[in-house]
């Protein structure tokens, strides 16, 4: 439909059949390429990192970053259910999960890597109150209380977080 309004368009300087052209390289990739780049032959299968070189964590079941921690020292039954309603996000080093005086929209668990935990005093001044690890829960008592946050929390480094 796009490739016959273009078509009729006077200024447009695309032809239909070079859209459809471009279409047919898009939808068929090259498989000779991506053996060239991945230097594997195309049978083999390319192993996959996150961003950063962090693991990839499907399930909390089956992770094995797990320490003895709250979160990931509770039954294996909660854990599948928590697992089945969030998922695992990765963050670069300083990204911000929440700000202070936010209102919450859950908890974050803390998979892997550190987080600052802060706040800002009357002057102005950042205060780093804590350096949260692996394994920790983010932010659970203001989702409890239904209160703001209290606290900053800021990745100090590349992260794996369940929110």
């Amino acid at each position: 439909m796009a490739a016959g309004l273009l078509a009729k368009t006077e200024h447009a300087r695309l032809l239909v059949r070079d859209l459809r052209r471009a279409r047919a390289h898009v939808t068929k990739p090259d498989l000779r390429n991506v053996s060239r780049l991945n230097g594997q032959g195309p049978s083999k299968v390319a192993e996959m990192n996150t961003p950063y070189g962090l693991e990839i964590v499907e399930s909390c079941l089956t992770c094995r970053l797990r320490k003895d921690h709250w979160f990931c020292g509770l039954s294996p039954e909660v854990l599948k259910l928590l697992s089945a309603a969030s998922h695992l996000s990765t963050y670069p080093g300083s990204a911000v999960l929440f700000v202070e005086g936010q209102m919450p929209r859950g908890a974050f668990v803390l998979c892997s890597g550190k987080a600052k935990l802060s706040t800002t005093s009357r002057e102005g001044k950042v205060l780093i109150l804590k350096i949260a690890e692996a394994g920790e829960v983010l932010g659970l008592s203001a989702v409890i209380s239904g209160e703001p946050f209290e606290l900053t929390a800021e990745t100090a480094g590349p992260c794996q977080v369940r929110p």
